[in-house]
Protein backbone atom coordinates (compact mmCIF):
# COMPACT_ATOMS: atom_id res chain seq x y z
CA UNK A 1 0.00 0.00 0.00
CA UNK A 2 3.03 2.32 -0.25
CA UNK A 3 4.71 4.73 2.08
CA UNK A 4 2.03 6.61 4.02
CA UNK A 5 3.91 9.91 4.18
CA UNK A 6 4.75 9.86 0.45
CA UNK A 7 1.11 9.20 -0.35
CA UNK A 8 0.09 12.12 1.86
CA UNK A 9 2.65 14.43 0.23
CA UNK A 10 1.17 13.46 -3.13
CA UNK A 11 -2.16 14.92 -2.02
CA UNK A 12 -3.95 11.93 -0.55
CA UNK A 13 -5.96 12.32 2.66
CA UNK A 14 -5.39 9.18 4.70
CA UNK A 15 -7.39 7.83 7.62
CA UNK A 16 -5.45 5.51 9.95
CA UNK A 17 -7.37 3.25 12.30
CA UNK A 18 -4.25 1.59 13.80
CA UNK A 19 -1.44 4.15 13.44
CA UNK A 20 0.86 2.38 15.93
CA UNK A 21 1.27 -0.48 13.43
CA UNK A 22 2.95 1.79 10.87
CA UNK A 23 6.70 2.28 10.67
CA UNK A 24 6.25 6.06 10.74
CA UNK A 25 4.80 5.88 14.25
CA UNK A 26 6.87 3.08 15.79
CA UNK A 27 9.59 5.35 17.22
CA UNK A 28 7.20 7.53 19.18
CA UNK A 29 7.68 7.76 22.92
CA UNK A 30 5.57 5.02 24.55
CA UNK A 31 3.49 7.57 26.50
CA UNK A 32 2.71 9.46 23.29
CA UNK A 33 1.91 6.19 21.48
CA UNK A 34 -0.85 5.41 23.97
CA UNK A 35 -2.56 8.66 22.92
CA UNK A 36 -2.28 8.14 19.16
CA UNK A 37 -5.13 5.79 18.33
CA UNK A 38 -6.74 7.46 15.33
CA UNK A 39 -5.08 9.71 12.74
CA UNK A 40 -6.02 11.65 9.63
CA UNK A 41 -3.14 13.04 7.63
CA UNK A 42 -2.49 14.88 4.42
CA UNK A 43 0.44 16.61 2.82
CA UNK A 44 1.10 20.11 1.61
CA UNK A 45 3.74 20.91 -1.00
CA UNK A 46 4.92 24.41 -1.75
CA UNK A 47 7.91 25.77 -3.65
CA UNK A 48 9.93 25.85 -0.44
CA UNK A 49 8.66 23.10 1.86
CA UNK A 50 6.86 19.82 2.17
CA UNK A 51 4.64 19.47 5.23
CA UNK A 52 2.49 16.74 6.70
CA UNK A 53 -0.60 17.76 8.65
CA UNK A 54 -1.60 15.22 11.31
CA UNK A 55 -4.89 15.26 13.17
CA UNK A 56 -4.55 12.90 16.12
CA UNK A 57 -7.30 11.32 18.19
CA UNK A 58 -6.72 9.55 21.49
CA UNK A 59 -9.76 7.30 21.02
CA UNK A 60 -9.79 4.47 18.52
CA UNK A 61 -12.23 5.31 15.75
CA UNK A 62 -12.25 9.02 16.68
CA UNK A 63 -12.13 10.08 13.02
CA UNK A 64 -14.58 8.97 10.35
CA UNK A 65 -14.69 8.79 6.56
CA UNK A 66 -16.70 12.05 6.71
CA UNK A 67 -13.85 13.74 8.62
CA UNK A 68 -11.40 12.53 5.99
CA UNK A 69 -13.58 13.93 3.20
CA UNK A 70 -13.85 17.28 5.00
CA UNK A 71 -10.05 17.50 5.23
CA UNK A 72 -9.78 16.54 1.56
CA UNK A 73 -12.15 19.36 0.59
CA UNK A 74 -10.26 21.94 2.68
CA UNK A 75 -6.79 20.78 1.63
CA UNK A 76 -6.47 23.27 -1.29
CA UNK A 77 -7.33 26.16 1.06
CA UNK A 78 -4.82 24.96 3.64
CA UNK A 79 -2.17 24.57 0.94
CA UNK A 80 -2.87 28.09 -0.36
CA UNK A 81 -2.58 29.51 3.18
CA UNK A 82 0.78 27.79 3.73
CA UNK A 83 2.09 29.12 0.40
CA UNK A 84 0.88 32.64 1.29
CA UNK A 85 2.61 32.47 4.68
CA UNK A 86 5.87 31.30 3.10
CA UNK A 87 5.67 34.06 0.47
CA UNK A 88 5.25 36.72 3.18
CA UNK A 89 8.28 35.33 5.06
CA UNK A 90 10.59 35.81 2.06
Amino acid sequence: HGNTMDRALNGECILLFEPAKLLEFENLNSFVKTHVNSVILTGIRSEVTQSIILLIGAQKGHFSIENKETLRRFRPLIERAVIDIETKEK
